[in-house]
């Protein structure tokens, strides 16, 4: 894909493995176009330094190079601390005369230009770059005159405040470039605009708001049910600007931020709101990187298969509840030297069991004995909703119930490898809705937010069929 197109930069470079280092090397650098597009390098080895590459397999090295001006002075930095390469094309061009080339992806990529203004303003100025956001992106209005003139206005935009010296504006950054056929391309990506004053480049501040803004698009992400993900920014502060790459995350599929607020997790009205609600809630929650983890697995991924999906959604609906044990003290039911005790206690009465004969079985009923002092899943599960006032009455039940099978059962059969068959699929999707929608109430309260301002409310669920004829589904899976 490289060569079909100018290269950015031409330079020499420096490729690093295990200590060994290769010099010199003849590098092109392909930018991409739109935030998405691939980020490549190309070089082109000599014959002692494909020999090397060979000998050493340089499959995943790091990369130094500079680009000098034509006095000699350094004019950029590249740098790549971790480069993946595939192997090394050699094609025969005559008698002794070979050519030699391999691509090389960055898992991250920063390019450093030296602009020496001089100026004594100390300010930090940049971008972030993200994917598209249905929530996060701008809104416009159109109007069309009766002499054919369109004007095009604002109607919605997001800005958010993460303390009194950072914020972020999202906005529209509009580019073009030339096609292969000349033609002239035009197109706009998300970015949020900001300002560190009293700061530069070298500060830590740049690299914490690449943080705060994770967890804002993570938010974000939950509330309209699509990812958003940072790939990069450019930041300057007079003397030197910074232009990094990220590529070392999971694109989100391009069809995903589509939509419209029928689909969202929270309406684009409440959605200013429950943004600083929300992020309140999260940084002052007892383990935060916890609860961020837990809202990756939340997030809708329509690649995985309804199975996996499944398993995802309870994996994150464990974690919340695990997370709730250990800040309430609901793990186990004895101390440590109680339960010692009593372990003790049953031992002895295996062992002079009338009823267990076997060594063997004695033996595999005692390594069962610590769960004996682990509170149960399901008393965790009612705390959990008792504390945090969660009505979950309308859904399929979690735990065991007379009347249907539990979305508990149904996960352990998924994940000890029981067949679902064609006929039970409409009943595993609907079951799915109802935990995914069990999950999102339960990450709302955790978030500080009324399940009823929400798209999981019953009021709003009635309008859907899963919502309305689950439970003689529930019922027949029972049989």
């Amino acid at each position: 894909m490289s060569n079909k197109r100018e290269a950015s930069e031409t330079f020499f470079s420096t490729l690093s493995m295990d200590g060994s280092k290769i010099p010199n090397m003849l590098t092109k650098l392909y930018l991409p176009r739109k935030l998405t597009d691939d980020l490549v390098f190309q070089f082109s080895p000599t014959d002692d330094q494909a020999q090397m590459i060979r000998s050493l397999l340089f499959w995943k090295f790091s990369l130094r190079g500079e680009v000098k001006s034509y006095d000699g002075s350094v004019e950029k930095q590249i740098v790549a601390d971790i480069v993946i390469s595939n192997s090394i094309n050699t094609k025969p061009l005559g008698f002794g005369i070979t050519e030699h080339e391999f691509d090389g992806e960055p898992a991250d990529l920063t390019i450093t230009h030296y602009l020496n203004h001089g100026s004594e303003n100390q300010k930090v100025l940049g971008k972030f770059w993200i994917t598209p956001s249905r929530v996060l992106g701008p809104d416009y209005v159109s109007t069309h005159s009766y002499t054919g003139d369109v004007s095009i206005e604002t109607a919605r935009s997001f800005d958010f405040k993460v303390s009194s010296d950072l914020h972020f504006k999202f906005e529209n950054y509009h580019k073009r470039y030339r096609g292969p056929d000349g033609d002239l391309v035009s197109f706009h990506e998300l970015v949020a605009d900001f300002e560190l004053e009293g700061k530069t480049i070298e500060d830590p501040e740049l690299y914490s708001a690449l943080v705060d803004l994770d967890d804002v698009l993570l938010l974000a992400s939950l509330a309209s049910r699509s990812r958003c993900i940072c790939l990069g920014w450019d930041a300057y502060d007079f003397q030197t600007m910074v232009t990094r790459y990220l590529r070392n995350r999971t694109l989100p599929k391009t069809d995903d931020s589509k939509g419209n607020d029928y689909n969202d997790l929270i309406g684009v009205t409440d959605f200013p709101d429950f943004m600083a609600t929300s992020f309140k809630h999260l940084r002052e929650y007892a383990e935060p990187q916890a609860l961020c983890r837990t809202l990756n697995f939340i997030v809708p991924n329509f690649r995985s298969t309804t199975d996996a999906n499944f398993v995802m959604l309870y994996s994150a609906l464990e974690m919340m509840v695990l997370h709730f044990r250990r800040q309430n003290g609901l793990e186990f039911i004895l101390e440590t030297g109680e339960f010692n005790r009593f372990r003790k206690q049953i031992k002895g009465a295996i062992d002079n069991s009338e009823i267990v004969t076997s060594d063997l079985n004695k033996l595999e009923i005692k390594g069962k004995l610590s769960e004996l002092n682990r509170i149960s899943f399901a008393s965790a599960f009612q705390a959990f909703c008792e504390f945090y006032a969660l009505d979950l009455s309308d859904l399929w039940p979690i735990n065991n119930s007379l009347e249907c099978i539990s979305l508990s059962q149904i996960r352990n059969r998924l994940v000890h490898g029981e067949h679902f068959d064609s006929k039970d699929y409409d009943r595993l999707v609907i079951a799915r809705e109802h935990l995914r929608w069990i999950v999102e109430r339960m990450v709302l309260r955790i978030l500080g937010w009324p399940v009823e301002k929400s798209h999981v409310s019953p009021g709003y669920l009635l309008f859907f069929n899963p919502y309305k004829i689950w439970r003689p589904l529930a019922n027949n899976s029972s049989s």
